[in-house]
């Protein structure tokens, strides 16, 4: 394989990465539950964090169709937002 191939090859697998990749929006502050990678842009910490927060029962979750979902109102009291800023 020459060189030009190469490359040509590496922009294909680069170009179908991007593809895959899935541009979200910002979630909303008062949402009634979030994904952890929602959860994550609002300022939890880590996945690995989260999922002993899960454990210890500080986060509470809500398991939909196989997806774990984090309710809206533990994540909040998680970060110290108040109900009344978030709506």
């Amino acid at each position: 394989m020459t060189i030009k191939q190469k490359q040509q090859q590496k922009r294909v697998q680069e170009s179908a990465a991007k593809k895959r990749r899935r541009e979200r929006p910002l979630p909303t502050a008062n949402a009634f539950a979030y994904t952890l990678e929602d959860a994550q842009a609002m300022g939890l910490p880590g996945r690995t964090t989260i999922w002993k927060m899960r454990k210890a029962g500080v986060l509470e979750e809500i398991v939909a169709g196989g997806r774990i979902l984090l309710t809206g109102e533990s994540v909040r009291r998680v970060l110290g937002v108040k109900e009344e800023a978030a709506a």
